[in-house]
């Protein structure tokens, strides 16, 4: 058998399992990467966050929209949080109902915080 030839049949025979081995292999690794956090400003995000936003200088930013696009929003997903830039502007989530407002009722009168509860509207 000259070269040319031991070459073409080695190709035409071992090729297709390679094949299947990098199929194998990618359905093996789809999984794990399936599952992987998200990290933005960190190269390590927490393990039980699918998202881990890490920054000394810059906020998140959530989406801002009318009143009549956050009702017209399609089947809203639990948890879902907004910022009503019109009328009532503010935070809004969808608790699976209904829309509900976030509101600041008052802050903590210990002398040694300086937190800010936050409540629904309906003040739960």
């Amino acid at each position: 058998m000259d070269t040319e030839m031991a070459y073409f049949y080695t190709f035409t025979h071992i090729f297709p399992f390679m094949k299947q081995i990098i199929i194998i292999g990618g359905l093996l690794m789809f999984p794990i990467l399936a599952q992987a956090q998200v990290g933005v400003g960190t190269a390590s995000p927490a393990p039980s966050a699918a998202v881990d936003i890490v920054s000394t200088a810059r906020g998140l930013l959530i989406p801002r929209m009318t009143q009549a696009q956050r009702v017209a929003i399609a089947s809203p997903a639990t948890g879902l949080l907004v910022f009503q830039i019109d009328i009532n502007q503010g935070f809004f989530f969808f608790d699976g109902t209904a829309w509900n407002k976030l509101a600041v009722v008052g802050s903590s009168n210990s002398s040694t915080s300086n937190e800010t509860l936050i409540y629904t509207a309906d003040g739960f």
